[in-house]
């Protein structure tokens, strides 16, 4: 393999094989794709996305044996990897907001209006994607995964086993799993 072209054929064999020339490939082919998909997303955050980048390149390293080829187009695939890292890269933002303390800004001093349009862009995405679930299953998720309670918190507030929420968010999870898997 060391002799040949990296090329379409052959570029996620050497990635699996850990060989570098198949992830110079995908930036040189795919590049284009990455940087409009990332920039798409974080457009309020524009000095994320070269991290975002870095991360989208990490994951197909390490995950390119999860593409499977007669699900869907590599193009795709790396697509959804771009707007899910954006996301995670969203929600980290937003809650490095969240925790810093307000000894740091000065009194009159408000939020900027891109970190509001983010929160308001995050919200929208969460909501699409728990519009899927039953009303008890949203209310779940939101508790567990948005407000990030622990799931002994959110059994005690919904007054239901730690065993039940589990089964809950496990088949909720599997649900917009499938959705997601639908849709790519």
């Amino acid at each position: 393999m060391h002799g040949k072209k990296t090329n379409e054929l052959n570029f996620i064999d050497r990635i699996i094989k850990k060989d570098e020339r198949g992830l110079y490939y995908v930036i040189d082919n795919y590049g284009g794709l990455i940087n409009s998909v990332v920039s798409k997303h974080l457009k309020l955050l524009p000095d994320k996305r070269e991290e975002c980048m870095d991360d989208v390149l990490l994951a197909v390293w390490e995950q390119v044996d999860r593409f499977d080829p007669t699900k869907n187009e590599f193009s795709g695939w790396l697509a959804s990897i771009c707007k899910y890292k954006a996301i995670d890269i969203k929600r980290r933002y937003c809650r490095q907001l969240m925790e810093t303390p307000l000894s740091g800004f000065e009194a009159d001093e408000s939020p900027s209006p891109e970190d509001v349009a983010l929160a308001h862009e995050i919200s929208e995405e969460t909501e699409s994607l728990l519009k899927n679930l039953s009303e008890e299953d949203r209310r779940l998720f939101w508790d567990r995964y948005v407000k990030d309670d622990s799931v002994q918190s959110v059994a005690e507030n919904h007054r239901m086993k730690v065993s039940a929420v589990y089964n809950h968010l496990s088949r909720g999870k599997k649900k917009i799993k499938h959705l997601m898997e639908v849709y790519k």
